[in-house]
């Protein structure tokens, strides 16, 4: 396991508020990623894209661009095969 002495001291709200949720162009989320792993030892990050009231083709349209162009930028951390979830 990771060492993480003192990282979770850092999750207050004010910390939490602007990193919880990651919504912008690939190149935000990518440096939001990159400082979550900077600075909390990031190692799993949980991806939900069907928000309610979100159409389908927006979900869909989303999670093509995150898989083709966030993830390839964090492939070196991926020890696992990615397998599809239904």
């Amino acid at each position: 396991m990771p060492v993480t002495k003192g990282k979770l001291d850092l999750l207050s709200y004010d910390f939490l508020h602007k990193r919880n949720m990651l919504f912008g162009t690939p190149e935000y989320v990518i440096d939001k990623i990159k400082e979550l792993k900077s600075e909390l030892n990031l190692q799993n990050l949980q991806v939900w894209s069907n928000f309610p009231g979100v159409k389908h083709k927006d979900c869909m349209k989303s999670i093509k661009m995150f898989t083709k162009k966030v993830i390839p930028h964090f492939k070196d951390d991926i020890d696992t095969e990615v397998k599809k979830v239904s």
